[in-house]
């Protein structure tokens, strides 16, 4: 792929920016008349409660609190939300979303050009053309803050000096990484990974000082985190720390529906709404109960166990499945044949992003493959969806801007060996 690095680099930022407006407004428009599927309710309409100032309790009953998902996204959308509640407050929602969509592109953009100018262009250009980032960009849910925050995290821990990662990198490292479980609970993962990452990487001996920088970003994060899990304990019935969806995830991944027939490896709405707790019961109860069915169910299912996981991983990679995934797409805001497209993007990128891994350096690479490896191990232990993949579409653009570009526009800008 041939990019005329001689043009200036913002106008290949413009021109991506463009695109991708130009592909996400008209889609912002439809979304309109789709209404608000899916779990798109739940955030649109705490972020409502919230604005009305009813923080964090059930939408539909206020008497109750709320933890169905992580804070992070409604709390984003709170204040737009109180400025507009009594007008047109899906709307404005869905722009905040949009605006961090582009600024996701910028970020493609920053992060590419730290390898050269055209690996920046060709990030920013398939950023904007992505149908698996563009279509988040229009829906009120968490994954295109997710998208953001892993960006800012791989921008914190990728400093373009020479010298080791400073405590202040390792520091807001931290705090994006608390921010991240936030807003995606099952990147719990993510934590313990990326202080490997930080002690391998630190220097050739693999000192006690290095197990020391590893740690600041690891106490950051549970710091970030604490506020919310604290509260959460003290506001339960039962133990609830970042989100009382667990229970209602795995019972409709661990059924009869999910583990044989066509939809193996699936999701079952019918599975997750079988077990719906006692009277009166808050949604950590529910949540509890739904817990322990699905894990109960699992374990009179074991010899099955290792033909689930492969098929979520299937799933989750779109290696198969597919006409399966598109289908159940417009229930969750989605357009059929744009999730199709997105299929095919994926199997062209897949290819670019191999020889962009095999290409890059290996610190560089190591840390881009950070969030697909917690991905792949989420999807597989716990539930395969688009959803979850939307955080290692960064890693997967990024590789693939890599791959496409030619051997002499790929010199590092900085520090070749990194």
């Amino acid at each position: 792929m041939r990019i005329p690095t001689r043009l200036h680099p913002q106008r290949w930022l413009f021109a991506a920016l463009l695109l991708g407006l130009a592909i996400r407004v008209p889609l912002l428009i439809a979304a309109q008349h789709d209404g608000v599927p899916g779990d798109q309710v739940q955030y649109s309409a705490q972020a409502l409660a919230n604005a009305q100032g009813n923080w964090f309790a059930q939408p539909f009953d206020t008497a109750k609190p709320s933890a169905e998902h992580p804070p992070l996204t409604a709390t984003v959308l709170t204040p737009v939300t109180w400025a507009s509640q009594h007008g047109h407050f899906l709307v404005v929602q869905r722009l905040v979303v949009l605006a961090f969509g582009l600024a996701n592109i910028v970020l493609l953009y920053v992060l590419g050009s730290r390898r050269s100018r055209a690996v920046g262009a060709a990030a920013a250009v398939i950023g904007a053309l992505d149908a698996h980032l563009f279509l988040g960009d229009v829906l009120i849910l968490s994954e295109t803050f997710g998208v953001t925050l892993v960006l800012l995290l791989l921008l914190a821990l990728d400093p373009p000096e020479r010298p080791p990662l400073t405590t202040g990198r390792l520091a807001t490292a931290g705090a994006l990484l608390g921010l991240l479980l936030l807003t995606r609970a099952e990147l719990l993962l993510l934590v313990p990974l990326v202080a490997v990452w930080v002690w391998w990487s630190h220097d050739a001996r693999r000192s006690w000082a290095a197990v020391g920088r590893a740690a600041i970003p690891v106490v950051v994060a549970l710091v970030v985190i604490a506020p919310w899990v604290l509260w959460n304990l003290s506001r339960f019935e039962a133990r609830t720390t970042l989100s009382t969806n667990d229970g209602f995830t795995l019972l409709g991944a661990n059924c009869d529906d999910t583990y044989y027939g066509g939809n193996i490896g699936g999701y079952s709405i019918n599975c997750a709404l079988a077990v719906q707790g006692a009277p009166g019961d808050d949604a950590s109860q529910v949540s509890a109960a739904q817990r322990s069915a699905a894990v109960t169910y699992a374990r009179h299912h074991l010899a099955r166990t290792p033909l689930v996981a492969g098929a979520r991983f299937v799933r989750q990679w779109e290696l198969g499945f597919v006409g399966r995934t598109a289908g159940d797409s417009p229930a969750e805001g989605r357009p059929q044949q744009l999730v199709l497209l997105g299929t095919i993007q994926w199997w062209l990128l897949g290819v670019l992003a191999w020889f962009g891994l095999r290409r890059s350096p290996r610190r560089w690479g190591m840390l881009l493959a950070l969030v697909p490896v917690v991905v792949t191990f989420a999807a597989v232990t716990v539930n395969a969806q688009w959803r979850l993949r939307a955080v290692a579409e960064p890693s997967i653009v990024l590789f693939a801007a890599l791959g496409a570009v030619r051997s002499d526009e790929r010199e590092a800008l900085v520090h070749p060996d990194r």
